[in-house]
C-alpha cells in the first residue's frame, strides 16, 4: 500500500467508525514517510477528543507505538487523544488473543502522554473464511496501573460497539462467534449466573429500499430481510451441531436500522408473518428492531468512554 493510498484508506476507516461522533478537521499527512490521519470530535460531556489514525505492518508495531508520543505532543493537557493503529500480518493470521498479549507487552515499554486515553490495534486477516471477521481489534484503556485491555470489546472497534449499543449487554461476558459480514454473533454468559447462557445476533441495516405491490403497499424490505436471515443463519450454524437438549434458549436478534422506517401496522404484520417460519427451532426469545435516534441527538458512548 503506497503512502497516498494509505492516507485515503485511513481517512475512510476513521470516517466509517467515528461517523456517529461526527468528526471534523480531517488532516491527512505523511510523517517520516508513513501515513497519518488526524481528526477531532466533541463527546457528550463537551470534551474535545483528538483521533490519531496510523498504519503499519504488524511486525513494525513496536516502532509505530513509539511514534505516538511525538504525534500527540500538540494535544492540550485539558483534552484527550485516542489512537487507532491498523496493521497487517506478513507471517500468517494473528488471532485477537495473541494480539492482546503482544500489544499489552509492547505498551509496557512505551511511556504514553497523559492525554492518550485509549489505543486500538486492528489486525487484518484476509485469508480467513467468510464467517470470520477480516479485521480483528483489541482495545486498551488507560488505568492507574497503565494501559489495560477492555476485554468486553475484544474483536470489535469501540465505536462499532457504541453503534451496536453493546453497553446493554454489560451484565454478560461476550464471546464473539463466526458470522457473516456485517453481522455479529455473540455467545453471552451472565456474570452473576453462569448457567444463563444465550446468543445475541446483531446487525446494522443501512438500506430500507422497499418492494411494493400494485396498490403501493410495502411487501418486502430486501436489505433488512437479508440481515435478518444472515442473523438466523449464524444462530443455526452454532445450534445445529448441539444435541437438542443442549441448544441455547432465550436468544435474541437485534437489528439496528439507520434509515427512517415508515411502515403501517398492516405492512409490518405482513412482513412478519412471511419471515416468522424461518425462526422455528432456534430458541428465540425475541426480535428487536431499533431505529436510529433523531438527527442531532448525542449520547455518551455505550462502550464506556471515547
Amino acid at each position: 500500500m503506497g503512502p497516498a493510498t494509505g492516507q485515503v484508506a485511513l481517512e475512510v476507516m476513521t470516517r466509517r467508525y467515528y461517523r456517529i461522533r461526527r468528526p471534523e478537521g480531517f488532516e491527512a499527512s505523511l510523517v517520516d514517510g508513513r501515513p497519518v490521519v488526524r481528526a477531532t470530535y466533541v463527546d457528550a460531556e463537551d470534551q474535545r477528543i483528538h483521533v490519531l489514525t496510523m498504519a503499519c505492518a504488524y511486525r513494525e508495531l513496536v516502532d509505530e507505538l513509539a511514534r505516538v508520543p511525538d504525534l500527540v505532543a500538540g494535544v492540550p493537557p485539558s483534552e484527550m487523544a485516542v489512537v487507532d493503529l491498523y496493521t497487517w500480518a506478513d507471517d500468517g493470521t494473528v488471532e485477537d488473543a495473541r494480539a492482546a498479549a503482544e500489544v499489552a507487552s509492547l505498551l509496557d515499554g512505551v511511556e504514553m502522554p497523559a492525554t492518550v486515553q485509549r489505543i486500538v490495534v486492528a489486525v487484518g486477516r484476509p485469508d480467513l473464511d467468510e464467517r470470520t471477521s477480516a479485521v480483528g481489534h483489541v482495545t486498551f484503556r488507560r488505568s492507574p496501573s497503565g494501559f489495560v485491555e477492555d476485554g468486553f470489546l475484544r474483536g470489535l472497534h469501540p465505536l462499532m460497539a457504541a453503534r451496536l449499543e453493546l453497553s446493554r449487554l454489560r451484565n454478560f461476558d461476550l464471546y464473539r462467534l463466526p458470522s457473516l459480514e456485517d453481522s455479529y454473533l455473540f455467545r453471552a454468559v451472565a456474570r452473576e449466573n453462569p448457567k444463563d447462557e444465550r446468543l445475541f445476533a446483531i446487525a446494522e441495516v443501512r438500506d430500507l429500499t422497499p418492494v411494493v405491490d400494485e396498490a403501493g403497499v410495502v411487501v418486502a424490505l430486501p436489505q433488512l430481510e437479508r440481515h435478518f436471515q444472515d442473523a438466523l443463519s449464524s444462530i443455526r450454524q452454532f445450534q445445529a451441531p448441539r444435541p437438542p437438549d443442549e441448544r441455547l434458549q432465550w436468544n435474541r436478534v437485534v437489528l439496528h436500522v439507520w434509515p427512517p422506517l415508515h411502515l403501517s401496522i398492516d405492512e409490518i404484520a405482513g412482513i412478519t408473518r412471511r419471515l416468522a417460519p424461518a425462526t422455528e427451532g432456534l430458541g428465540l426469545e425475541g426480535i428487536i428492531v431499533r431505529c436510529r435516534r433523531p438527527r442531532g441527538s448525542r449520547g455518551r458512548s455505550p462502550a464506556g468512554g471515547p
